[in-house]
């Protein structure tokens, strides 16, 4: 098992011209020393329950749907100026390296915490011109909370750029961390901005190493 973890660590630094860290140090740490990342690695993961939220197709999407792979989740809104677009192209490059050394990447889900404008296929709409294999999902406020206080991610409606704030102009300030979902749809880590593809691709190997060992 460790060599196999070698193995995935010098492929990943020989694409991106980098050696991704120290894993065959992380790998002598015992099970209730999780390797470091940048970020943190829960060495006993959170379940995330009550899951009420509203798929593109309008149906409900349920703790179910993520059960049984890894996944990715980021929260933001479609009218973000920065943060969101920045974090996605750096999400879908991770998709693209990983895939491109056999590995598979985690799902991502991008969740919108600005309901009132952000409808379900729009969001989809938009997560997907990023990668097509991104969810773009929503929910009402209560919903959202119910998910963003388990994750551990905060949001607050905040004045537009020019100071005020209507049913129209305004910004959703909001956490930047990107939330990683073990296969059992537990909180396993909680990487930490800025993001880079190999920072984020490190942090999964190790995370998924550290869930298997």
């Amino acid at each position: 098992m460790k060599n196999f973890v070698w193995i995935i660590a010098a492929v990943i630094a020989v694409v991106a011209g980098v050696w991704v860290g120290s894993i065959t140090q992380d790998q002598q740490q015992t099970a209730d020393q999780a390797p470091a990342i940048q970020g943190a690695i829960y060495t006993q993961p959170r379940p995330l329950r009550n899951v009420h939220l509203i798929a593109p197709d309008t149906s409900e999407f349920t703790e179910q749907n993520l059960k049984g792979n890894w996944t990715l989740i980021f929260v933001g809104y479609t009218n973000c100026p920065d943060v969101c677009p920045m974090t996605l192209s750096v999400l879908a490059q991770v998709n693209k390296l990983m895939q491109e050394q056999g590995l598979a990447p985690p799902r991502v889900v991008f969740i919108s915490i600005d309901p009132e404008r952000d409808k379900p296929k729009m969001i989809n709409e938009y997560v997907r011109y990023f990668d097509k294999n991104f969810t773009g999902i929503t929910g009402d406020k209560a919903s959202l909370d119910q998910v963003t206080r388990q994750l551990n991610v905060v949001y607050a409606k905040a004045p537009g750029v020019d100071g005020s704030m209507t049913a129209e102009n305004y910004l959703m300030d909001h956490s930047s961390s990107l939330i990683l979902l073990n296969p059992d749809v537990q909180v396993q880590a909680v990487l930490t901005a800025p993001h880079t593809p190999m920072k984020i691709i490190d942090s999964i190997v190790k995370t998924q190493f550290y869930y298997y060992e």
